[in-house]
């Protein structure tokens, strides 16, 4: 499969917007699993893969 360089940004955005998904739905797991170490848990995960921070394309 190919990708168009000019489809790449919204590709992008759209992995960024599941990512950040998907660091919502840990937090809401680990929150029931494990209370006291949700925060670390999406805090480090946030920290290591960037996924809160705005996507720079440029």
């Amino acid at each position: 499969m190919e990708i168009q360089l000019d489809d790449l940004p919204a590709l992008l955005a759209t992995v960024h917007l599941r990512l950040r998904g998907f660091l919502s739905l840990v937090g809401r797991w680990a929150s029931e699993t494990a209370p006291r170490a949700a925060d670390r848990l999406v805090t480090l995960l946030d920290e290591n893969f960037e996924i809160s921070g705005p996507l720079e394309l440029g």
